[in-house]
């Protein structure tokens, strides 16, 4: 009986030491936190990496990015005035080269260089002047006769011919001494460059007078032909040009009857 007493009597502690125990239980909150914590950090670290390598990137193609752009833009401009001299029409009436002094002074935007018969006024399409340089071809020219695209014969290849006056001959018979140069349009990435320069002359008159060269006409029905007329005294004239299947130009004064 004693004994029986005694462990009833120990049974309300122990129930009081288990109810006196704490418990721990698992919070997924803090873990789920602790975890977008660290994934944001991960993103953060690989956009900051990311960012540095764009950067670098950048800086290494910038220059040839600058470099082939500024390439980019000039070859679209030598292009640009190629297509500017190929469509270049001027009235037949306007005066390329002039001798009297009288209509010398009338012409004001025109420049001026000594002649036999005094000061005479010539014009250079200044977008001709430009083309020529850059593509390497520096031009010493006392006039452009004619200026436009043309096509060979059989090949029907276009070619962008220039006339320049390059010199005379005075004094006795009057001859003209051409600078005529051919120009082929540019493949793709390309400049336009030169297929033929050659300095043909031609004998516009016996006899010496003042003289007064026009801008040269391209002929409407045959795609290879131009004309140029001049004026010397009271004698009118015509030079023919034809551009030829291997990209050179005949120039012939035409025979009058």
């Amino acid at each position: 009986m004693t004994v029986q007493r005694r462990a009833t009597q120990a049974s309300p502690l122990r129930d009081t030491e288990l109810k006196r125990t704490p418990v721990t239980r698992f919070d997924p909150t803090a873990a789920r936190q602790l975890e977008y914590e660290q994934t944001r950090a991960s993103l953060r670290r690989r956009r900051i990496a990311m960012l540095v390598a764009v950067i670098v990137l950048l800086c290494a193609v910038t220059p040839f990015a600058i470099r082939y752009a500024n390439m980019a833009g000039e070859r679209w401009r030598v292009n640009r005035l190629y297509r500017e001299c190929a469509a270049h029409v001027t009235p037949a009436t306007t005066v390329v080269w002039e001798e009297d002094s009288e209509q010398v002074k009338r012409l004001h935007d025109y420049e001026i260089v000594g002649s036999h018969h005094g000061n005479a006024a010539y014009v250079v399409p200044e977008k001709w002047r430009q083309l020529n340089a850059v593509i390497g071809r520096q031009i010493q020219t006392w006039g452009t006769l004619f200026l436009h695209e043309r096509a060979t014969p059989t090949s029907k290849r276009k070619l962008l011919v220039g006339v320049d006056i390059a010199g005379w001959s005075r004094g006795g018979p009057v001859v003209l001494f051409a600078r005529v140069r051919t120009i082929a349009a540019a493949a793709p990435m390309r400049l336009p460059t030169q297929a033929n320069v050659a300095h043909p002359s031609v004998v516009l008159a016996t006899t010496e007078s003042p003289l007064r060269l026009f801008a040269g006409q391209p002929d409407v029905n045959d795609a290879s032909h131009f004309t140029i007329d001049f004026v010397i005294g009271d004698a009118k004239g015509v030079i023919d040009g034809w551009l030829k299947e291997d990209g050179s130009v005949l120039l012939e004064r035409r025979e009058t009857p």
